[in-house]
């Protein structure tokens, strides 16, 4: 079982990532997975929201978004 520091240290980094490449899909989706892990949907729905918008076709963010719409019962 994973620690909340250890979701963190994933958002920490994630962030990092996208400093130097705001346009990182994988960044923006270790983001969102993160965020729904320690509990906070509205930043894990914004980081999925940017990775469906950088790539609309990429099935990688349509799931994200689709599981942190399941957790935070926005069923759009």
């Amino acid at each position: 079982r994973h620690e909340v520091g250890e979701y963190r240290a994933s958002v920490a980094d994630a962030t990092s990532a996208l400093a130097l490449d705001p346009l990182s899909l994988r960044a923006h989706i270790a983001l969102a997975s993160a965020h729904v892990a320690l509990g906070e949907p509205g930043a894990a729905l914004a980081s999925a929201e940017r990775a469906v918008a950088l790539a609309p076709r990429s099935p990688d963010a349509l799931v994200v978004r689709g599981e942190v719409r399941l957790v935070a019962s926005d069923p759009r």
